[in-house]
């Protein structure tokens, strides 16, 4: 071997060494929201469920804008691909928040454009967390049980395009976790996880 080839092929061998160790594909991303005892944490921006509007304003930024002008009920920030829903009354608190994962197929009822009605410009970046459990838009419902190492279980209505998380040993708990599906239900993608503070006051 050429003398002269040994000290770069020396230096290849080493920079290959020092450079960067390939990505584990199976590493588990750190959610982009995280759900956990009445607050959400978005990014770096923690709120809470019950909160009055704005808080979430404050949280999320002021580029929202309303599903219905006539009915300033739902807030929908396009960008962020999330929806929440305000009481009537005078705090217009937010007990209801929703992330939009994956846009619904044109053949479901209801549907809308993106950017247009409940419906965000964009979808929700990421995965969200609620009671251990984070799901993104290649998660299925029947995914659940398995993500929370058994403590949730899922059940699916018959006849609306919805299902619901609990725990598997039936302990109570304050809020509600909604999933919009399409007709394959179970084996379905989940389109919207809603979180709902329940008996919310007025």
């Amino acid at each position: 071997m050429n003398a002269r080839l040994l000290p770069t092929m020396t230096l290849s061998l080493l920079f290959a060494a020092c450079g960067p160790a390939p990505q584990d594909e199976g590493k588990e991303q750190k959610p982009a929201a995280v759900f956990e005892n009445g607050s959400i944490l978005i990014g770096s921006q923690r709120v809470e469920l019950g909160a009055p509007a704005d808080a979430w304003i404050a949280a999320l930024g002021s580029n929202y804008r309303f599903a219905d002008p006539e009915l300033p009920i739902m807030m929908i920030w396009d960008e962020l691909g999330i929806a929440a829903y305000t009481s009537p009354t005078k705090e217009h608190r937010i007990n209801s928040v929703s992330f939009v994962l994956r846009v619904p197929p044109k053949s479901s009822g209801g549907y809308e454009h993106p950017g247009e009605g409940i419906q965000p410009r964009r979808t929700f970046s990421g995965a969200v967390s609620f009671l251990g459990t984070p799901v993104n838009k290649t998660t299925q419902v029947d995914d659940i049980p398995r993500l929370s190492k058994g403590v949730l279980e899922v059940h699916c209505s018959h006849g609306i395009a919805l299902c619901s998380a609990n725990r598997a040993d039936q302990a109570k708990l304050d809020y509600s976790f909604h999933f919009t599906v399409d007709d394959q239900r179970y084996s379905s993608y989940i389109y919207k996880l809603n979180i709902e503070k329940d008996s919310a006051p007025d």
